[in-house]
């Protein structure tokens, strides 16, 4: 398994726009791709400009073709306006 963790930190005011496209995300990729299994949105406790984003996938290969898909780079496109800054960390499972 493969993890990713993106952390947005969202232009003041922004949240009310991005969350909707950001759950069109979650949904396209839980339906659209077999590699992804999980993808979970969550945001900051008391920090409303916060999002963080837990995602599993079967493999780093599974990951880059979520990178790949057109429901990606479209949803990419949409948020930047919205975005100030994003986190992006990769992670391996331990045997």
């Amino acid at each position: 398994m493969y993890c990713v963790t993106v952390e947005f930190t969202l232009k003041p005011g922004a949240m009310e726009a991005f969350m909707p496209r950001m759950r069109k995300q979650r949904d396209d990729s839980l339906q659209l791709e077999d590699g992804c299994s999980t993808f979970e949105i969550w945001t900051g406790s008391g920090q409303p400009d916060r999002v963080f984003l837990y995602e599993i996938y079967g493999s780093a290969e599974d990951f880059e073709t979520h990178l790949a898909s057109d429901h990606f780079k479209s949803f990419a496109v949409d948020i930047e306006p919205l975005v100030e800054s994003r986190q992006l960390n990769r992670w391996d499972t331990l045997a």
